[in-house]
């Protein structure tokens, strides 16, 4: 009897969780209330407080549970990374980008992380948690490929990985704020700032043409 209760527990939980996804997509953040939720839910106002303390852990959990699926998805390419160094770290990083932004709708991801670093969302908490742990995917990588000798023995891999993870985080903003990014052209831009990083500034990058100095601070988010 007590797993029918759990499963019950879990199958409300997952209708709530739904429910606030619907709605936070149709309505945002601040015009959605925990009673519209617990309503299209068909459960109890009362019912989704037992699950849930305020809407902030709500949108966090929404977000929050996709974490194991993502970490799984990055092991996978630790155990069997490309050959090249560039590709290799690229191709991490955008396992977990695409992991992150194709799950949920573009606005309620907007939603979520622009309320990441306030006081309801722990100043950045959650988000930071998730980050923390997939940033250390990123070190232990860095760390094969020096063991490999691709690259170089004096590069500290923890910098490097704030590096590339700031970079990764940027990446992210701009998916999500710039409303005409596709999951796509955000991938390869990603792609594109990786192997900037590894080629450095003073070498042109293979196959990419010359940008003209008008182009803009955002050129990497375009939406070509």
């Amino acid at each position: 009897m007590s797993g029918l209760r759990q499963k019950q527990k879990e199958r409300r939980r997952r209708d709530i969780l739904d429910a606030a996804a619907r709605l936070l997509v149709a309505q945002g953040y601040e015009g959605t209330s925990m009673e519209e939720i617990a309503e299209r839910a068909e459960v109890g106002v009362g019912t989704v407080y037992n699950y849930f303390r305020s809407k902030a852990e709500l949108l966090m959990a929404l977000f929050g549970q996709c974490a194991d699926e993502l970490l799984e998805q990055g092991e996978a390419v630790l155990r069997n990374p490309p050959s090249e160094p560039a590709e290799a770290v690229s191709t991490l990083l955008c396992t977990h980008f695409e992991g992150l932004v194709s799950r949920h709708d573009k606005v309620l991801f907007r939603e979520f992380l622009a309320r990441t670093f306030t006081r309801d969302f722990g100043y950045g908490g959650v988000m930071a948690t998730l980050a923390g742990r997939l940033a250390a995917q990123v070190k232990e990588l860095l760390e094969q490929l020096q063991k490999r000798g691709q690259l170089a023995p004096e590069v500290r891999t923890d910098e490097a990985t704030g590096v590339l993870y700031s970079l990764f985080i940027g990446h992210l903003r701009g998916f999500a704020f710039i409303p005409e990014l596709t999951l796509d052209a955000g991938r390869r831009a990603l792609g594109r700032s990786v192997a900037l990083v590894f080629s450095g500034l003073t070498a042109p990058l293979s196959g990419t043409p010359p940008r003209s100095h008008h182009s803009g601070a955002n050129g990497t988010h375009e939406a070509s």
